[in-house]
Order: structure tokens, then sequence, then C-alpha cells
């Protein structure tokens, strides 16, 4: 029996092409082999990385809402809803310092609803994660690991501004934003952006922020488009990055 990767040489006078077909045959079948066995192994990988990817639990709703700005500091618990029956016995709300709310006890409403009881502080931002890397308590009845889910919200000031005053500010900021950037804007031209166009579409969200705060995410989910590192808001001491499609809020210096 011949196997592949093995050579035969045929003793016949005069036809040494035979030993060469035989040889090509049989590396072309230890080619064959090897790939087909890569091909399995690869459809393997795939096939138990989509069971898990199926199986992984999703945030489907958070109160407060995900970059939420306006959010009451009244406000004493957090509510995170997931996508199937979770195991009710652990969760992992992972953050610390002074953005992670002062926590007074968490627990599971039902299987599938879990509640974190907090004080709140009026004009300040929240930031924490559903699941981190050293901690991944939040899993599915069946064990799956949640997937990790940033939650970031900021409340409002203990004394927000007139509604008309608030807008404004929001509009005269919004004019000088725009009679800025042709010529404080190096890239102004080569981000390939219809500014006029982009303005249009976010002018409703920006002018209707409630605070300072919430006028810089708006204005930086505006600005997400040119995908620039180099152009963000500040905000207080916070930096509104429009390069982040997160809504991200980072302290100045980082």
């Amino acid at each position: 029996m011949i196997h592949p990767g093995q050579t035969l040489i045929a003793s016949v006078t005069g036809t040494t092409s035979l030993s060469w077909n035989f040889r090509v045959a049989l590396e072309a079948s230890k080619g064959v082999a090897r790939k087909m066995k890569y091909a399995v192994a690869l459809l393997s990988l795939l096939s138990n990385a989509v069971a898990q990817d199926q199986a992984q639990p999703r945030v489907v709703h958070l109160d407060p809402p995900h970059l939420a700005t306006e959010v009451d500091a009244t406000t004493t618990t957090l509510t995170v809803t997931f996508d199937q029956d979770m195991d009710t016995r652990s969760y992992s709300f992972c953050g610390g310092g002074p953005s992670f709310p002062r926590t007074k006890r968490g627990g599971w409403k039902d299987k599938r609803n879990c509640v974190l009881e907090v004080t709140l502080q009026p004009d300040h931002d929240y930031v924490m994660q559903l699941n981190c890397r050293s901690s991944k308590n939040f899993r599915s009845s069946t064990g799956a690991a949640a997937t990790p889910t940033p939650w970031i919200f900021s409340t409002k000031p203990l004394n927000n501004l007139d509604e008309d005053e608030q807008r404004a500010l929001n509009h005269r900021a919004l004019r000088q934003i725009k009679e800025l950037l042709p010529h404080g804007y190096s890239y102004y031209e080569r981000v390939k952006i219809d500014w006029a166009d982009l303005f249009d579409r976010n002018e409703k969200a920006i002018l209707e922020a409630r605070s300072a705060r919430g006028f810089a995410v708006a204005m930086g989910a505006a600005l997400a488009p040119a995908r620039d590192l180099h152009l963000y808001l500040r905000y207080r001491n916070r930096v509104v990055a429009t390069s982040q499609s997160d809504g991200l809020v980072y302290p100045l210096g980082t």
C-alpha cells in the first residue's frame, strides 16, 4: 500500500517519467491531506466560537441609559437588563474612585434584571463596566460570562440654567465653533466632510442640551465623523474626545 508522503520509483526500463509521476501524485495527496486537516481544525474552532458567542449574555437595557447626561442626582437605583436568564448568585460592577457611584447594596430583581442601590452626586460623571478582565461574575444560567459592557452617565447640576438661557448659550457656542473650525482646524478640508450637512443633522441635539456637559457630549458626537484624535472639546477638567464612538470623557492630560 502506498501512503501519502511516500515515493514509489518504478523499475521500468526507459520510462523515468513514471517514477516522477508517482512522486508528484503522492506529494499532491500529502498536500491535500494537510489542507483537509487544517480545514477541519478551522471549522471546529469557528463552530466553538459561534456556539460561545450565541450563549454569551448581552445587555439589552440600562437605566439610566449609557451616555445619559441629564440623570437626576436623586436617582437611587441603577438597573441592568440582560437578554437571557442569568445566574442570580453573583454580579460584577467594575470600577472605582470618584467616578464610581457610592453603593449601598446590589441584587437580582429577577433572572434578567440586576439592581444596584446607589447615592449619586449632582453634576458628576460616573464610569463603570459590567464585567471586566479581573471580574466576570455576570454569567448566564448556563455559566457563560456576559460581554464586558461600559456604562457611563452624568448627573445634571443642582441648579440648571433656565431652558431658554441654556439654549441661548448652546446657540452661541455652536456659532463660535462653526466660525472657528474653517480657520483653526488644519484638517478641515482634508477630512472630506460636508460640514454644513453635519451641523444641520446634529443641530437639534446640540441646542437641546440642558447643561454644559450635555452640550460637550452632543458636540463631540456630531464631530465624531472626523475620526481625529486632535479634535476634542474641553469641559471643566475633562476632555470629550470626538474620535471615541462611545462618548467617553477623560480627565485632562490623559
